[in-house]
């Protein structure tokens, strides 16, 4: 071993072996409040759920209330027998009394008074039942139907019914036409009048009805 070597063995064998200083311990502290959880998967998604089945809610209530408003609605198209109305067309108060089948009786100053009454009393009962078969008779039934009435429209123009009852208006006497106006005029009054709305079928068959002539 030469003197470098010598000088520095006795060098290490003289010093001090320097250790790695140990780290400080921290100081104490009391524990804090637990951190709170990260949402998972099935709490992010329940704002969503909740939505969800307010729509849900929604949705039924709306298709329970549908139907009981129109059912409602439908009940305003059911004549009322206790009511007075003030029209125009009639010349003395008049009468209307029902029996306990609801078959009207008319009590009138003037015929033309009663039929009047008449008329109106039709339109309130039977509106649909004139509608349909006014257009029978003229030949318009595809109007509400479609192609299924045709064939009848056909018939029913071919034979003219509609046309021969217009024409014969004319060839009746001053009494029979005024008897058939003041009862024209009263179907006008309840069509013109009316609370509430028409007869179902109306609906229905999307079909309107038009103002009644002689």
């Amino acid at each position: 071993m030469d003197r470098k070597g010598i000088a520095g063995a006795r060098r290490l064998a003289a010093g001090s072996i320097e250790r790695p200083a140990a780290p400080a311990m921290p100081a104490w502290q009391p524990p804090g409040p637990p951190a709170p959880d990260e949402p998972s998967g099935g709490d992010a998604g329940m704002p969503v759920l909740k939505w969800v089945w307010i729509g849900v809610a929604v949705l039924i209530f709306l298709l329970l209330l549908t139907p009981a408003a129109g059912l409602l609605l439908l009940r305003t198209s059911l004549p009322d027998f206790r009511s007075s109305v003030r029209l125009e067309g009639v010349g003395s108060p008049v009468q209307i009394m029902r029996d306990a089948q609801a078959v009207p009786h008319i009590f009138a100053a003037s015929d033309s008074d009663a039929y009047f009454a008449l008329g109106y009393l039709h339109a309130q009962d039977r509106l649909w039942q004139m509608h349909i078969q006014r257009r029978l008779g003229a030949g318009r039934l595809a109007e509400v139907i479609g192609e299924p009435g045709l064939g009848f429209d056909r018939f029913m123009r071919l034979i003219g019914a509609y046309r021969l009852a217009e024409e014969s208006y004319y060839r009746l006497s001053s009494e029979v036409r005024a008897a058939l106006d003041s009862y024209a005029a009263g179907v006008n009054a309840w069509l013109e009048t009316r609370r509430g709305a028409l007869p179902p079928e109306f609906y229905l068959l999307q079909t309107w009805p038009e103002p009644w002539t002689p």
